[in-house]
């Protein structure tokens, strides 16, 4: 007996192409006016944040990332500074693994992504959210 929730759909493997359909969104302008514009389900999917949860593994585009190992050190923003605060290791597959802090930025599957948030409270799985670049 299968049981699934319903509405269940198992994810596309991990380098699969997702279907094409476009939807139309608003989007605010850099003048704070409201845009229509159409988008494919590719460029929403590339569009979206990524936040992983530590001690787990995510999927950042189409590659698997785990991420854990959450304190206080050093580590390098986007700029090349160097600073000391919250940092994760994130274990990108068939890669080392990357120390990162707020504003870290670092390649995955062939796009650029920084880091816009990271927490971690005691005794409670962090996070670390990535956004693409365009």
């Amino acid at each position: 007996m299968n049981h699934r929730p319903l509405g269940y759909e198992p994810a596309p493997p991990v380098g699969s192409i997702r279907s094409v359909h476009s939807i139309k969104v608003l989007v605010t302008t850099d003048q704070g006016s409201l845009s229509e514009t159409k988008l494919t389900s590719a460029e929403v999917v590339m569009a979206e944040k990524v936040v992983l949860k530590e001690t787990t593994v995510g999927v950042v585009g189409t590659v698997s990332v785990g991420m854990g190992n959450m304190w206080d050190r050093t580590y390098t923003e986007a700029t090349g500074a160097e600073k000391k605060g919250l940092t994760a290791m994130l274990f990108v597959e068939d890669a080392d693994g990357y120390v990162v802090g707020l504003d870290s930025q670092l390649d995955i599957g062939g796009r650029t992504w920084r880091v816009v948030g990271i927490e971690k409270k005691p005794h409670v799985y962090g996070t670390v959210t990535l956004a693409p670049l365009p």
